[in-house]
C-alpha cells in the first residue's frame, strides 16, 4: 500500500508544483522509480527518464557541455547545471541562457542584445522567454517549470512522444543483437522516446540472450555456438555496438506513413528502420556495412529498397571470406551451420541477390 501511495505522490507532484519557478518537480517521481527493483522499473514508462541505466550511462559519458545541451539528458544534469551556473559571477551567469533560472532575483536585470523578443528557449526543466521588461530591456526569464525536460521552448509533457520517423535523429540505448536495437529517438516537436528498432534489409546470425543490468536483452558470450546460437551471432552483436556507440545516427525507412512514421515488423512491436551512421568519418548505411563485414545476410525474404547495395556488400564478404563466410567455402556450406529457421528464411538468398544487382 505504501508503494501505491508513493506512486500517487509521484504522479501528482509535478502538477502540484507546476506554478513554482524553483526546484525540480522531478524529485518525487525519481524517488519512486528508484524505490523499485530493475524489473518493475523497466515496465513503467514514467520511469524511463529517470532510471534508465543505459541512457544515464550514455549521458554521463558525454562532455559536460554536450550533456547540458541534450534534452534527453536533462534528468541527469539539473544539479550539475545549477552547480556550474552558481559557480559563475552574476554578470557571466546572465549571459548564459541555461543559467537564467539561477539568476539572483534581487539583482538588476542584465540586458542582452542577442535575445529576440518573444523567442522561447529551455534550461533543463524550465521554459524560458525573451521578453521586454518595464525598463525596456530585453532579457530571458523563466516562463514555466516542467515535469519533463523542456524541448525547443516547450515542456516535454505538452508534447507527443517521438516516433521513429524517416529522417529522425537518434542515439543508441541498447543493442539486442546484430539486427535489433533500442534507440532514443528525438525531434523538434516531440518528447525524446526510446523505440525498439528492427534493422531493415538484413538478418544477423542469432545469439543466446540474457537480461543485462539495465534489464535489456542482449547477446551473451557465455554460451557461444551452443543451444540455438548461430556462428558469429555474438561477433555481430559486438560490431553493432561498436558502430552505433560512436555517435548519433539518422533513421530512414521504406514506406513511411503520411506523417513519416516508419512501419512496424510482422510482430507489430518493432519499427523497421535503416540507420545512417558515420564510420571512420564517412556516412554509411548500417545494414550495408554489416553485410560487408560478413556479420549479416541480406534478408531476401522481405522487400528492401537497399537490397542491391546490401546484396553487393554480402557478395563482397563472401568473396573475401570474412566474418561468417570464413567458416565454409560456399553459401550452402555456411547455411548448413545455421538454424533450420535461418535456412528457410534465406533459401532463395543467392538467386534474389543475383537478380537485384544485375
Amino acid at each position: 500500500m505504501k508503494r501505491w501511495g508513493n506512486l500517487i505522490s509521484a504522479l501528482v507532484l509535478p502538477f502540484a508544483l507546476s506554478g513554482c519557478v524553483s526546484g525540480s518537480t522531478s524529485d518525487g517521481l525519481e524517488e519512486y522509480c528508484l524505490s523499485l527493483d530493475e524489473a518493475e522499473r523497466a515496465g513503467l514508462s514514467i520511469c524511463d527518464y529517470y532510471v534508465d541505466a543505459a541512457l544515464r550511462a550514455y549521458c554521463m559519458s558525454l562532455p559536460e557541455s554536450e550533456r547540458f545541451s541534450l534534452s534527453m539528458c536533462a534528468p541527469y544534469v539539473v544539479d550539475a547545471i545549477k552547480d556550474y551556473c552558481m559557480s559563475l559571477p552574476e554578470s557571466e551567469r546572465a549571459t548564459l541562457t541555461m543559467c537564467v533560472p539561477y539568476l539572483d532575483p534581487d539583482q538588476p536585470v542584465i540586458c542582452t542584445d542577442s535575445c529576440p523578443e518573444g523567442e522561447l528557449s529551455c534550461s533543463g526543466f524550465y521554459t524560458l522567454e525573451c521578453a521586454r521588461g518595464t525598463n525596456g530591456c530585453l532579457s530571458w526569464s523563466v516562463r514555466q517549470t516542467c515535469s519533463r525536460p523542456c524541448i525547443h521552448g516547450k515542456c516535454g509533457e505538452a508534447l507527443p512522444d517521438c516516433q521513429a520517423k524517416h529522417g529522425s535523429p537518434a542515439t543508441l540505448i541498447q543493442v539486442t543483437d546484430g539486427d535489433t536495437i533500442w534507440a532514443m529517438v528525438s525531434g523538434d516537436d516531440c518528447n525524446p522516446t526510446k523505440r525498439n528498432l528492427r534493422i531493415h534489409g538484413i538478418d544477423a546470425p542469432e545469439c543466446t540472450k540474457i537480461r543485462n543490468a539495465a534489464y535489456y536483452w542482449e547477446c551473451t558470450p557465455d554460451s557461444k555456438y551452443t543451444n540455438d546460437n548461430e556462428p558469429y551471432g555474438y561477433e555481430s552483436f559486438l560490431k553493432a555496438k561498436q558502430l552505433l556507440e560512436s555517435g548519433p545516427f539518422t533513421i530512414t525507412c521504406d514506406s513511411p506513413s503520411a506523417e513519416g512514421v516508419c512501419p512496424v515488423d510482422a510482430y507489430g512491436s518493432r519499427q523497421l528502420a535503416y540507420l545512417a551512421i558515420v564510420n571512420n568519418g564517412v556516412e554509411v548505411d548500417f545494414s550495408t556495412e554489416m553485410a560487408r563485414l560478413g556479420l549479416a545476410f541480406s534478408f531476401t525474404a522481405f522487400s528492401s529498397s537497399k537490397r542491391a547495395a546490401i546484396c553487393a556488400a554480402q557478395f563482397e564478404a563472401q568473396n573475401k571470406r570474412v566474418g561468417v563466410w570464413s567458416l565454409a567455402s560456399s553459401f550452402n556450406g555456411v547455411m548448413a551451420l545455421m538454424s533450420m529457421e535461418k535456412r528457410q528464411w534465406l533459401r532463395s538468398n543467392q538467386s534474389i541477390c543475383n537478380a537485384a544487382i544485375k
